[in-house]
């Protein structure tokens, strides 16, 4: 045998004498974690053949064996390839190799074999091993080591594990989760293998030319009608908010779906037919606010929608008759809507103490003309006009004329033929004019209303913000009397009910420099008139002298009670009784201006109801009381009963009623007088001596008060925004579906196909998949997508509309170079009439600065009257719109 057959032969002999048992060396794990991987089959060199393992023998091979045996090492190669031995054996085999590589490192470099390694193999290691892991890397597994050491439970650590078990070796997670053992490891590589089921989606077809026809439908004026008054949020399926103006609806679902199959009939359009099931959805999600019928209204405000209603149909009958243009009807009707959307929202914000626009201006527009007592001459001429409020008089004066036309030609007819025909036509012509006139003037007056109702609030504003110390406000109403309740009520008791009177009043004062506030409930055993007015007001300021409080301003509405000679000519003397100056006494505008007495009743209404529902009788003064004052005390609350002993001593004098009393809203009590305005600081007022009014001197008793259990003063808290942040929600065994607080990392994310909740513990992805409500993002846009995009279109277009194609151009414009053009176009004034037509054409903007613009103005037709419309300044001397306010203060 030849010496290379001997070798060969040697070699086998020594491995298959060596112990298949033998175990990993003391770098690897210990044997009872991998025994179960020892169970791959040696290799056996077959010399016809290729191996799986490398080449045909040649003396590399040959060598090989020998060093390898010589280090120790028995078992070299397999049969299968490396991918497919067992995850143990893989181990065994890599740390053999790193063996086997510092022994030939040693012998190439026994010096220094660790700078060899190092130059050699340092980028296989690093990948290997992780000795020198990228930065990215490592903060991404401490990352993961933070959220298992905070885990709450077993499932949820395991659940968090299993984002780098698949990737990572245990050895190297090891050194960020010291302690891991291979179970937890295993355990959390198996739940990366759990595959969700795929969602079967249903695939939704729509035919946009029929959503669009539906879409046009409910947003025209057959079904809706503008509201102007707050915003409505629209919801997208993938979860965008968006939001819309608010409108109406004038009919309800069922009769919409109904009015459009009849109108697809009528206008053959059968074929663009929804399902009714869709076109209930459609209304759902384009929601919309339901017209209905209102109880109560501020009168004003009816007459005002009346008069809108009214217009509205005798144009419509013009023009069934051809009397009018379509045009005309239609040009009309936009313009009428506008003013009066105009009138009901921002007309409010332009009204100033003093304006040059006569519309805007309170001293102009409250002064009488023909008393000068009542009247304030202005210090400013009134040469602007505002282009809303002017577009508004010039329709109205438009529809006066045109009513005035038709009716003279229609006169002039039936004095040349009186036909019956041409009669009944005149007739019909002048009742149509008749009808505008009445309809002008509910419009002018509800105008009016909305000067005064500011006026008035201003003056309230006025005195809360001026308070001294020791004095106060006090508010004044009598609450809607109230009918008895029963717990069980009889029907016979249902009938025939008497209501019960009560007064409330709510008092804000200055007590050590700081707002604070009281309230007064009075439960009257006596009329409501005068006579008990003058008695509440002198019961409470009786009350809050004890508390310190040394003048008062009362306000109140319009009631007969309340205004009235008699009321007002008591209060020199009830001053003098309680030792409480009475310094001002305001009233308020009809429906405006008592908000605070109005939410303090419908707290003790609230209480009432609550205490008649837990089984308690609300049929006298007495149970009232009860209620009011022992039944959980309203905060800051004194109840009392009272009664009046006998009638009020009046003496007839001379000149006992106030002059023009029905045109004074604002008194002013002085040492020897009475001062009575139209309202504050307009006028020098009528005056009238103390003594020569009614006074009034009831006697009242106070038959029950309630007990102070708190203290006196509330003090209004101002929420800020942190109280105002909800509390975060907590897992609760009935939430299977719960909201997240926001800012907190969302690391569990829904395993459903599709689904796009996530959540930052376990727990509440546990509930979720109970609950099973998923929330999916649709892959193409669905129909009540299509539906909300439609319809927040049509609105906006609907309430583009409204308005003037100068404003919506204005609007579309940017502030800053809005006064750039303006000021460039100040070169181009030659004279004041083209300066004021330049300034009313961009006003309805620039109400916020009306005051800077008019001195402004002053000074540039100042400039320009004496410069002969020569510039005065170059362009570069303009300042920026930013710096506006700024040199204004």
């Amino acid at each position: 045998m030849c010496k290379n057959h001997r070798d060969y032969v040697d070699s086998i002999v020594s491995e298959s004498n060596a112990d298949d048992g033998d175990k990993y060396d003391e770098d690897m794990e210990s044997s009872s974690e991998h025994d179960l991987y020892n169970n791959d089959p040696d290799f056996v060199p077959d010399s016809d053949s290729k191996t799986t393992g490398g080449t045909c023998m040649n003396d590399i091979r040959r060598f090989f064996y020998k060093f390898a045996h010589a280090a120790g090492f028995t078992r070299i190669t397999s049969r299968k390839p490396f991918k497919e031995l067992s995850y143990g054996t893989q181990l065994k085999k890599v740390s053999m190799t790193k063996k086997l590589i510092n022994a030939v490192i040693e012998e190439i470099s026994p010096e220094h074999p660790e700078i060899l390694k190092n130059w050699a193999l340092s980028q296989d290691t690093e990948e290997i091993w992780g000795d020198h892991q990228d930065s990215h890397l490592s903060s991404l597994l401490e990352n993961i080591a933070f959220r298992y050491r905070i885990g709450g439970n077993r499932a949820e650590r395991i659940s968090i594990l299993s984002l780098v078990a698949k990737t990572f070796p245990l050895t190297q997670i090891q050194k960020y989760i010291p302690g891991l053992s291979r179970f937890v490891y295993d355990e959390a590589r198996k739940q990366t293998d759990y595959e969700p089921q795929s969602l079967k989606r249903k695939r939704e077809r729509f035919n946009p030319s029929a959503l669009h026809t539906f879409i046009n439908f409910i947003t025209s004026s057959i079904v809706m009608v503008p509201n102007t008054f707050g915003m409505r949020k629209i919801k997208f399926s993938d979860g965008k908010v968006d939001y819309i103006p608010d409108i109406l609806r004038k009919q309800t679902s069922s009769e919409i779906v109904r009015m459009y199959k009849e109108y697809l009939k009528d206008t053959d359009q059968e074929n663009k037919l929804l399902s009714d099931s869709t076109l209930y959805n459609i209304l759902s999600i384009c929601s919309a606010s339901k017209l209905r019928a209102h109880q109560c209204v501020d009168y004003f405000l009816a007459d005002l929608f009346e008069a809108q209603v009214d217009i509205k149909n005798i144009l419509e009958k013009l023009r069934s008759k051809n009397l009018i243009s379509g045009d005309f009807f239609e040009d009309s009707s936009s313009k009428l809507n506008e003013f009066l959307l105009y009138l009901r929202t921002d007309y409010a914000l332009h009204i100033k103490e003093s304006s040059r626009i006569s519309d805007h201006c309170i001293s102009h527009s409250l002064s009488e003309d023909k008393e000068q007592r009542l009247a304030k001459r202005c210090s400013h001429s009134h040469d602007l006009a505002c282009k809303r409020c002017k577009s508004g008089t010039n329709l109205l004066e438009n529809l006066k004329e045109t009513l005035s036309s038709i009716v003279s030609d229609a006169k002039t007819v039936a004095d040349e033929n009186d036909s019956s025909y041409n009669l009944q036509r005149h007739s019909e012509a002048v009742d149509m004019y008749r009808g505008i006139i009445e309809s002008i003037e509910k419009i002018l007056a509800y105008k009016k209303h909305v000067m005064r109702a500011r006026v008035t609030e201003n003056e309230k504003a006025f005195r809360l913000a001026n308070l001294q110390e020791g004095e106060a406000v006090l508010l004044m109403d009598y609450a809607q009397k109230l009918l008895p309740l029963k717990h069980i009520e009889r029907q016979t008791d249902y009938f025939g009910k008497t209501g019960m009177s009560w007064h409330v009043a709510h008092v804000t004062a200055n007590v050590s420099s700081e707002l604070k506030v009281h309230h007064f409930i009075h439960i009257l055993k006596a009329k409501q008139d005068s006579k008990s007015t003058v008695s509440i007001i002198e019961h409470v300021l009786s009350s809050l002298k004890k508390q310190g409080i040394k003048k008062v301003f009362l306000r109140s509405d319009n009631a007969g009670n309340y205004h009235s000679t008699s009321t007002i000519g008591s209060l020199p003397q009830i001053s003098q009784r309680t030792g409480v100056e009475v310094m001002e006494y305001s009233f308020s505008e009809s429906q405006d201006g008592k908000s605070s007495c109005d939410r303090l009743a419908a707290v003790a209404k609230k209480k009432i109801h609550t205490a008649v529902d837990s089984g308690y009788d609300v049929t006298t003064e007495e149970e009232l009381f009860s209620v009011l004052s022992e039944k959980s005390q309203i905060t800051a609350t004194s109840v009392f009963i009272m009664s009046l002993k006998q009638s009020a001593n009046c003496e007839d004098k001379q000149n006992q009623k106030f002059e023009k009393i029905s045109k004074l809203f604002h008194f002013t009590f002085d040492k020897n007088r009475i001062i009575g305005n139209g309202y504050r600081g307009i006028g020098s007022g009528i005056i009238m001596n103390k003594n020569d009014v009614i006074v009034m001197n009831p006697v009242w008793i106070i038959e029950k008060e309630s007990e102070d259990t708190s203290e006196y003063w509330y003090i209004p808290k101002i929420k800020t925004t942190e109280m105002r942040e909800k509390k975060q929600p907590t897992p609760q065994s009935d939430d299977l579906d719960i909201q997240e607080p926001e800012g907190n990392i969302e690391l569990f994310a829904c395993p459903q196909s599709g689904c796009m909740k996530k959540y930052t513990s376990y727990p509440h992805l546990e509930r979720h998949l109970i609950g099973g409500k998923h929330k999916f993002h649709p892959e193409r846009i669905s129909l009540l997508d299509q539906a909300l995009n439609m319809y927040k279109e049509n609105i906006a277009s609907f309430f583009a509309r409204l308005s003037s194609q100068k404003q919506k151009d204005s609007m579309k414009k940017s502030q800053k170079n809005k006064y750039k053009r303006q000021s460039d176009m100040l070169g181009q004034c030659e004279d004041t009439e083209d300066l004021n037509e330049w300034f009313e054409s961009d006003y309805e903007l620039d109400y916020k600065y009306e005051t800077l613009y008019e001195d402004f103005l002053d000074n540039v037709r100042k400039l320009i009257s004496r410069n002969h419309g020569e510039l005065f300044f170059m362009e570069d001397k303009l300042i920026d719109y930013s710096e506006l306010p700024t040199k204004h203060n």
